[in-house]
């Protein structure tokens, strides 16, 4: 079983990877993008150059371009773990036979608050929230839905449960 973890920018995707990792094998997303402080373990940091030789060699399972940088998923680590953040486009793009996607679906509000203690520009985090709306627009391709933003790993390891215990019966 693989359990996919998606939501728009600062919905607690991360944070529900670190809870969960104690119980299923975290992936590390590909990515172009520059590390922020706290998060520079959670990727594969690379260059475009190195990205695109994934992409040719065919090496990457998914991928995109978002806000600027590649994103993206090796066909090593979809093969070999169990925990993955990925976009609805990604999502699209794989055939999820045995996933369970998990949507983190926070108010503005609160991943604004979430983005400014990241201390990044104002106009930064504008264009992720208008991004964001944009590529979640329409989203519903998911089976468990988080509202609550402050969700513990009880919270998460429940609706897993629930939710597989449901789809076996």
């Amino acid at each position: 079983m693989k359990i996919i973890l998606v939501g728009k920018s600062a919905s607690g995707k991360t944070y529900a990877k670190k809870l969960l990792q104690t119980h299923f094998k975290p992936s590390k997303s590909v990515t172009t993008r520059q590390p922020r402080q706290g998060n520079e373990n959670d990727y594969t940091f690379v260059t475009t150059d190195i990205f695109k030789g994934l992409i040719d060699n065919d090496l990457m399972l998914e991928w995109e371009l978002f806000n600027g940088n590649y994103y993206g998923t090796s066909k090593f680590d979809w093969n070999n773990r169990e925990l993955f953040i990925l976009t609805p486009s990604a999502i699209n793009q794989l055939d999820c036979k045995d996933c369970v996607i998990i949507y983190f679906n926070q108010p503005e509000e609160k991943r604004l608050e979430r983005m400014n203690l990241r201390k990044q520009a104002a106009e930064r985090t504008k264009e992720r929230i208008d991004a964001d709306n944009v590529v979640f627009k329409g989203f519903n391709k998911y089976d468990i839905e988080i509202t609550n933003p402050n969700f513990t790993l009880a919270d998460l390891l429940t609706a897993i449960e629930d939710f597989t215990h449901y789809c076996i019966k």
